[in-house]
């Protein structure tokens, strides 16, 4: 009879331990993957909350503004050329060609 090589009995394991922790980070790195995923669509959503923030507090004063008796003037002037009764209104016409 042959002399066999002794292995210790925990050696049977070994490539059920190797199996374990190879799906182990298999699954880890699937895992780091989704988190960054997630974290970017976070950030996008995140910047465009402060985007329609900052829209929505630019609205509200401009709808502030519209109320106001500068509007008003500011309108009668640009949309039907209204002046003050002790201005007077220049026309610049473009030079012919």
């Amino acid at each position: 009879m042959r002399n066999a090589i002794q292995r210790p009995n925990w050696f049977i394991y070994v490539p059920f331990w190797l199996l374990i922790v190879a799906m182990f980070l298999g699954l880890m790195i699937i895992q780091i993957g989704q988190y960054n995923d997630y974290r970017s669509q976070l950030n996008a959503l995140i910047a465009e909350y402060d985007y329609q923030r900052q829209e929505a507090e630019r609205l509200s004063y401009e709808l502030a503004f519209y109320g106001t008796d500068a509007f008003i003037e500011q309108q009668a002037r640009e949309r039907l050329r209204f002046v003050r009764p002790d201005e007077i209104l220049f026309r610049v016409r473009p030079p012919d060609q």
